[in-house]
């Protein structure tokens, strides 16, 4: 019976450290929370880099705490935005009339119509390959006074050296309904693939054999017109993004590719952005992420171009990708037979996440705590009453600096007192012994009153 009882004192002696396991013990982090509540109906705060490189991928071991280590509850929200997205649209123009001059150009004259007179550009539809030409374009409500637009504007396609093309002229105009388009040098000589052989013979035998390239007269062959309108749609929910900072990069060059190296603090990186000295390029390039350097998985492929010549300029240099939580990211760039690209970095991009609460009244004494093992994400209630909020205002407030828990517990450290249903199972067994005893005890007593 002696034993009985020390049990049930040992335990009873354990229980208030198994009520006290909170995230006080159970997180390596902890950071203060700064900045004045005000009067928001919601506290915002960014998560910051610090949080994203430690915490889980569900941010489920992150934990609010207020005065007295109270738990507050929390939400953890995708920043988010309305967004108008534009979109072009191809209208056929009429063309009216075409003139020849002798210096090899040609004028056009195009009518469009008189719903779509705001206009963004203008485009050619070609069959023709292998062309640069200049466009100079003027625009008249009445074909009597014309207004100058754009002088030399570049149209090219170079598909027998690289996929590149470009058939659009932009500009903005409204209220005419008249273009006229001059194209500057609309027939070229280009080399044909027949040959002629001509044999020159004295006193009746060959001399020699003469070979003749034959050039042949290819003008531009334009198949319609046609006028460009925006289209505008608005888009709810688009992600905020924001850059994050990587680590300088490291490059790498193989044959025929380049691979750039970087690791980063588990941002939740969304797109990357190449940055070159390089210019007239288009490479094919891969995504690669890790979180071991070991073992690397495709995150997304594409194409980067950029394009200055003639006085067109093109940059295409971002590449999405899944969002991703990773410490290391690999960019494979496909050179083929072409030089390496000069002076390569990258930058990445990515969502915003927050913790949102209910604003209370003291919000002096808030702090975070984050990065656990094992831990379950916490279950509030807190989406259903925010998500019935129309336009809640926000207080923003910020996380301070990182600092190392003096209270927290290394993973397996007195784990039985930190598990709920363990402690469960003390207790139910705790009060079983102490339900023995008693009845042993009351035993014994109606044995001695019967005697």
């Amino acid at each position: 019976m002696r034993k009985v009882s020390l049990f049930v004192a040992a335990v009873l002696f354990l229980s208030p450290s198994l009520l006290s396991a909170d995230a006080s013990t159970q997180m390596k982090y902890f950071k203060d929370v700064s900045g004045d509540g005000g009067n928001g109906d919601l506290i915002r705060i960014d998560i910051d880099s610090d949080i994203y490189d430690a915490t889980a991928a569900d941010f489920g071991d992150i934990r609010i705490l207020g005065p007295a280590n109270a738990e507050i509850p929390y939400a953890v929200s995708l920043d988010t935005a309305n967004e108008i997205r534009t979109k072009d649209i191809y209208n056929q123009a009429k063309i009216n009339s075409l003139r020849k001059f002798d210096d090899n150009r040609i004028e056009l004259i195009v009518e469009i119509s008189e719903k779509n007179l705001r206009i963004s550009g203008i485009s050619l539809r070609t069959s023709s390959r292998n062309y640069e030409k200049q466009l100079s374009i003027s625009g008249s409500a009445d074909m009597i006074e014309w207004k100058p637009i754009c002088e030399n504007a570049a149209v090219f396609d170079y598909s027998e050296l690289t996929p590149i093309s470009n058939n659009t002229v932009r500009f903005d105009a409204d209220g005419l309904r008249f273009y006229k388009i001059t194209i500057s040098n609309i027939s070229e000589n280009k080399q044909s693939p027949r040959t002629e052989l001509i044999t020159e013979k004295r006193t009746g035998n060959d001399f020699s054999v003469i070979e003749k390239i034959v050039l042949d007269r290819e003008a531009l062959k334009i198949n319609g017109i046609d006028f460009l309108t925006i289209e505008k749609t608005k888009a709810a929910g688009k992600t905020q993004t924001r850059e994050y900072p990587l680590t300088a990069p490291t490059i790498k060059e193989y044959k025929g590719k380049t691979e750039i190296i970087l690791n980063s603090r588990r941002e939740p990186i969304e797109s990357f952005s190449i940055k070159t000295s390089s210019t007239n390029f288009s490479r094919q390039i891969s995504v690669y992420g890790s979180d071991d350097e070991k073992e690397w998985r495709c995150l997304g492929n594409g194409k980067i171009t950029g394009i200055e010549i003639a006085g067109y300029r093109e940059h295409h240099l971002s590449i999405p990708i899944p969002r991703s939580r990773l410490k290391h990211y690999k960019i494979s760039v496909l050179n083929g037979d072409a030089p390496p690209l000069s002076g390569l970095a990258a930058t990445a991009s990515g969502a915003v996440f927050f913790i949102e609460m209910i604003n209370r009244e003291n919000t002096n004494d808030l702090k975070v705590y984050y990065s656990g093992s094992n831990i379950p994400a916490p279950s509030y209630d807190i989406r259903e009453i925010t998500d019935k909020l129309k336009n809640p205002s926000f207080a923003q407030m910020r996380f301070g600096e990182e600092k190392a828990n003096p209270s927290y517990r290394q993973a397996g450290e007195f784990s039985f007192l930190n598990n709920k249903p363990a402690f469960i199972t003390i207790v139910l067994l705790m009060v079983a012994i102490l339900s023995f005893t008693l009845f042993k005890n009351f035993k014994k007593i109606d044995s001695l009153s019967t005697k």
